[in-house]
């Protein structure tokens, strides 16, 4: 994957972490609605795909 791409698509992910702590989860007034520990699980998640999109990998046979 081009260094361009990578850093593209890792970007995107971060940016869904935001988008999830400070939209989707919140009601209507702007109030969070999602937990502490709702948002440390997506926060984790997000860490994780992160980590697995920029990880090197062996060419594929």
């Amino acid at each position: 994957m081009a260094p361009d791409d990578l850093l593209t698509m890792v970007l995107a992910v971060a940016q869904a972490r935001f988008l999830a702590a400070e939209g989707d989860g919140a009601d209507t007034s702007g109030t969070q609605t999602w937990t502490k520990e709702r948002l440390a699980s997506h926060r984790a998640a997000v860490v994780e795909a992160a980590r697995r999109i920029s990880e090197p990998r062996g060419a594929a046979a």
